[in-house]
């Protein structure tokens, strides 16, 4: 009986301290104007220069809860690549191999898939598929897609199509 009001009583004082500890801190946020107020003067020395060169000086820290610099802001998050590349450029289709009378395919979006001939893939057309080519139609030009450099084949384009090897 006297160990269960030992625990009682320990875990009410527990519970009691930690009520004020986070009373404090309550208290501390309401009444502190900008919490990230001391990284400001950081952010402005912690940026590479840009080209300002020595004589350029920093621009004035932002109000908190400004709307107004925040696409700056966001700027210089992006510029940082610190959480990875926002902009991908654009991606040409790629052949990733070739199984029978199917390619891998790898349209401009990012796109992978199994396409046969005649097959469409995020605007990627398979006309033909060879050896180790793929004659595919993107954007109205015909292209021919290479495994191996394209070595020991014949080119699967239309100037060759009449012709026997």
């Amino acid at each position: 009986m006297r160990e269960n009001r030992f625990f009682i009583l320990l875990l009410k004082t527990a519970c009691l301290g930690l009520a004020v500890l986070l009373s404090l801190e309550a208290y501390r946020l309401a009444v502190e104007e900008d919490p990230l107020g001391e990284l400001a003067a950081v952010e402005a020395t912690a940026l590479p220069d840009e080209g300002g060169g020595a004589d350029a000086s920093p621009a004035p820290p932002a109000k908190p809860g400004s709307v107004d610099n925040a696409p700056e802001t966001y700027a210089v998050i992006d510029a940082s690549a610190i959480l990875g590349s926002s902009r991908k450029p654009p991606q040409k289709p790629a052949l990733l191999g070739i199984a029978a009378d199917h390619a891998f395919i790898r349209a401009p979006s990012g796109q992978t898939d199994i396409v046969r001939e005649g097959g469409d893939l995020g605007g990627v057309k398979v006309l033909r598929i060879g050896t180790n080519r793929v004659l595919i139609e993107y954007e109205g030009k015909q292209e021919e897609l290479t495994i191996f450099s394209g070595l020991g084949s014949a080119p699967l384009g239309s100037e060759t199509q009449g012709r026997k090897p």
